[in-house]
């Protein structure tokens, strides 16, 4: 297998980085709503916290 076949093969398999993406920006919009409505200091307890399930819930989103 060479580096272009196993490149095209990660994008493939992790539909070219779209679910991860939007699993940040979801973590990033439920902070920023977070911030603006309620504690600045919740806001960045969501980003730490959730932060460590990014790729977690990135897997999870590709077996749907």
């Amino acid at each position: 297998m060479t580096v272009e076949e196993a490149q095209r093969d990660m994008r493939r398999g992790m539909l070219g980085g779209f679910m991860g993406q939007l699993v940040s920006a979801i973590l990033w919009f439920a902070s920023a709503v977070l911030a603006t409505w309620g504690s600045e200091r919740w806001a960045i307890a969501l980003l730490v916290i959730a932060g460590f399930f990014i790729f977690p819930l990135t897997k999870l989103g590709l077996l749907l």
